[in-house]
């Protein structure tokens, strides 16, 4: 196994190159640059080139991805055109509060995705069945927006005012209050993004986890164990839903992958600092720096997540080894 993990992270290396490198390329075919958006029109044409000149934007490309990437194994990510300082230093105010918001979402999603994943698998073509098949169609249908729109109408200030909109925490409980007062104001901020993006990641578990427990349940050694006289309690933990948890237990690396790089709209809607709505914000303002590396964090994240998923797999699955 950890020849397997050495060489996926080796793998992983050309990966992140490519993925880099299109993203150059792409970006060099955007209109206007870095300066576009911080421009005075009223600026003589002269000061302006030379300000293109001392960033490096009158270079080709490829020449400043060669640039770029020396400066990465040097452990200079950039500096950022938008805040004038290290990229590192603007990813690393943020990307806290989009992993605490990711931890929050991911433990929402397994709260609501098992257990009616298992009720739907359990009583298939049931009343309760049905019900949760129109909740599964209802949030598929409804886009990652759409949905954060409504719970900004239903229950932020604009509705009935339970929970706050924008920002991490209260201001004056960051001021005054015990840390615990502040974790809650915390919990209490990423409430709503959670629950959005939560929502919606629950679809696809509790799909697989049902159709997984119906397809156990007509299997031969259940059905063997049914003639045996073995209670249907234990038929159930034991043999259907043991076995049923493997598929999902091996997503859990796609799964948590998903989440973090899927806070890009729920943290835009919600006006949550994270490095979602930083890396919207830098594409508009055309802060190539920022959007190369957090293009790269994405990559690396999700690589991390299918590896993680293999692992997992291993580990539930013992007849399962990865060579």
């Amino acid at each position: 196994m950890y020849k397997t993990i050495l060489r996926r992270f080796l793998i992983m290396i050309p990966q992140l190159f490519v993925i880099t490198l299109v993203m150059f390329i792409l970006a060099s075919q955007m209109p206007g640059d870095a300066l576009t958006g911080l421009l005075d029109p009223n600026m003589p044409l002269h000061v302006i080139e030379q300000m293109r000149e001392d960033m490096g934007l009158n270079l080709p490309w490829y020449e400043q991805y060669t640039l770029w990437i020396a400066g990465m194994f040097q452990g200079d990510f950039g500096m950022s055109t938008t805040h004038r300082r290290p990229v590192e230093e603007v990813i690393g105010e943020r990307i806290w509060n989009t992993f605490f918001l990711g931890i929050f979402s991911l433990t929402i999603t397994y709260l609501i995705a098992m257990p009616l994943g298992v009720l739907a698998g359990k009583y298939d073509r049931t009343a309760l069945d049905k019900a949760i098949a129109i909740y599964i169609f209802m949030a598929l249908a409804m886009p990652t927006i759409v949905l954060g729109i409504v719970l900004i109408f239903l229950f932020s200030p604009i509705g009935t005012g339970w929970f706050p909109l924008g920002g991490t925490v209260s201001a004056i409980v960051l001021s005054s209050g015990t840390p615990f007062e502040i974790f809650m104001s915390r919990l209490h901020h990423m409430a709503l993004p959670a629950i959005t993006g939560a929502l919606v990641s629950t679809i696809g578990i509790i799909f697989m986890l049902r159709a997984n427990i119906v397809d156990k349940k007509a299997s031969d050694y259940v059905s063997l164990a049914r003639s045996k006289g073995v209670p249907d309690r234990v038929i159930f933990g034991k043999h259907i839903l043991r076995n049923s948890l493997i598929p999902v237990a091996s997503n859990i690396g796609l799964v948590i992958a998903f989440t973090f790089t899927g806070t890009v709209f729920v943290e835009m809607i919600f006006n949550f600092p994270g490095i979602g709505r930083l890396f919207l914000d830098s594409i508009s303002l055309r802060d190539f720096p920022v959007v190369n590396v957090l293009v790269l964090f994405f990559a690396f994240l999700t690589a991390v997540g299918v590896l993680l998923s293999d692992i997992i797999l291993t580990i539930v699955d013992p007849r399962i080894r990865i060579r």
